[in-house]
């Protein structure tokens, strides 16, 4: 049944959706991947290059449907000129060295078709031959790949389908996710010694999963799940002290893969008027500020630590649209720490600062103890949990987010290593009456996974007398923390998907 479901994705499917599930199955072949094509304006005519374990070089060209002869005629001289007869341009290949070139589809060749490539093979001499893969090739890739990390019984096969009911235009189950991932893949992997397939198996899963996301272009799920996907693998291999270099090119695809979805994001970004998604009516207003925010957070983290290319069109629109961006809890503090940050680094100070004192006196206006303002929510609560509250019926109880707060503290120190005292010391008062929490888990390896049962919800007050001086120096302190160190590279992303692993330490890492 699975096997049935896996070809009905595949064949459905396009070349940019199982573009990552075979390069996953590539690294699990011993591949190091050089080169995955975005898909943008300049096509080079190689979707992925690759080096095998025996140091041999080769391209791939993807396509979907049959490639019937009429298909092949249109597409020879891509394939041929393109792929099979142009040298590999990547900094770590000779370009003397020939490569070998690889026809992927997603469905099926004519027989006249392979008799037409067999008669070019016979009379190339250029730098390769053309071999190819079709879908029955692809799905027998795939499903060995996964091997025994294929859902089985028939709650778990319903557990997986039911995410194919999703219509693509929602906000992604996150902790349904990682339990999923969990309980099919991690503890699978335990039980049986395969960490390594476990790992593998997980890319290919996430990518049938997010099929129906990937057609809706909802860049933000699918930013989410392959996040989360990364997370779970570093905490995992720290919890089973693995290392390998297959799994280190598995977290290097998905890296790539995220990246490439708020690439896109910006794309999309710069070349429309607006963020609307259907009327205005039903799309303004406090909808829209979230999704501003949310976009631009993303777009702000994107430019300061990965794509700091200069981008005049898309700086301008993210100035433009600063006066939407709305605090709404906890859970919106990464996507305004990465807007403040990209202010920051272009010395936009006059708009910096103000974001800063707004979440400051925002927080201690409405969560302070006396105050009866609705407090703000902390930050297991996102803006889908917010919007039902609002919108459908799904009360939250304000009340018990008084006199408390997850991002205070973090931000008390942001505040000091930008020197700027004022703020502090008028409001110093009614800090020390605001109960501090982080969540600390057991293990340090649960810091990277989504949900934990076990940890400890450490709260504590400020001292009621500050030292400014003291405060400074514990804003410089780095964390003790191995795994953050390691990860360093990944942490803002994380940051964006894990707002309820926020801590002093994880901010200072960003923020220095």
């Amino acid at each position: 049944m699975i096997e049935r479901a896996i070809e009905n994705w595949l064949i459905n499917t396009n070349e940019r959706n199982y573009q990552i599930p075979f390069c996953q199955v590539l690294i699990s072949q011993g591949h190091e991947i050089l080169y995955i094509s975005p898909h943008g304006a300049l096509e080079f005519g190689k979707d992925i290059i690759s080096i095998d374990k025996d140091d041999n070089v080769h391209a791939y060209q993807l396509k979907t449907g049959n490639i019937s002869l009429s298909v092949w005629d249109k597409i020879h001289r891509e394939v041929m000129e393109d792929l099979v007869n142009t040298a590999c341009d990547h900094p770590n290949i000779d370009k003397k060295k020939p490569h070998i070139s690889h026809l992927v589809t997603n469905g099926d060749i004519a027989d006249n078709v392979f008799q037409r490539i067999d008669k070019v093979n016979q009379t190339t001499t250029n730098f390769s031959k053309l071999e190819t893969i079709n879908k029955d090739q692809l799905l027998k890739y795939f499903i060995e790949a996964q091997g025994e990390f294929i859902p089985k019984s028939f709650e778990e096969f319903q557990e997986f389908l039911s995410f194919f009911q999703l219509n693509g235009n929602e906000f992604f189950p996150k902790k349904k996710y990682f339990m999923f991932l969990k309980k099919q893949i991690l503890q699978t992997a335990k039980q049986k010694s395969n960490i390594l397939n476990g790992i593998f198996a997980s890319v290919i899963l996430t990518s049938y999963i997010l099929k129906k996301f990937q057609e809706q272009k909802n860049h933000f799920a699918q930013f989410e799940a392959w996040t989360i996907l990364s997370s779970t693998i570093i905490g995992f291999i720290e919890e089973e002290k693995k290392s390998d270099k297959m799994i280190d090119e598995t977290l290097k695809l998905v890296k790539e893969t995220t990246l490439n979805i708020l690439n896109e994001l910006s794309e999309e970004f710069v070349n429309r008027d607006n963020l609307l998604e259907g009327t205005a009516f039903g799309d303004g207003d406090l909808v829209y500020r979230a999704r501003t925010t949310i976009v631009l957070g993303l777009l702000c983290c994107n430019k300061f630590y990965y794509n700091t290319e200069q981008n005049g069109i898309l700086h301008n629109k993210i100035l433009e649209n600063l006066k939407h961006v709305w605090f709404w809890g906890d859970s919106s503090f990464p996507y305004l720490f990465f807007i403040i940050k990209y202010l920051e680094r272009n010395k936009l100070f006059n708009q910096s600062l103000p974001i800063i004192n707004i979440i400051l006196e925002g927080i201690l206006k409405h969560n302070g103890f006396r105050n009866k303002e609705q407090a703000f929510p902390n930050p297991y609560y996102d803006i889908n949990a917010i919007m039902e509250s609002i919108f459908c019926n799904n009360p939250i109880d304000f009340k018990q987010f008084k006199a408390n707060s997850h991002i205070l503290n973090p931000l008390i120190e942001m505040i000091a290593r930008r020197k700027t005292k004022e703020p502090l010391e008028k409001n110093w008062r009614k800090i020390s009456h605001m109960q501090i929490s982080k969540f600390i888990p057991d293990q340090d390896y649960e810091y990277f996974y989504f949900w934990n049962k076990n940890g400890i919800n450490y709260s504590n007050f400020p001292k009621q007398i500050g030292s400014w001086e003291e405060l400074q120096k514990n804003s410089k302190n780095e964390s003790c923390l191995d795994l953050l160190t390691k990860n360093r590279e990944f942490l803002p992303l994380f940051f964006l998907v894990y707002p309820h692993r926020i801590s002093e330490e994880l901010i200072n890492f960003l923020d220095i």
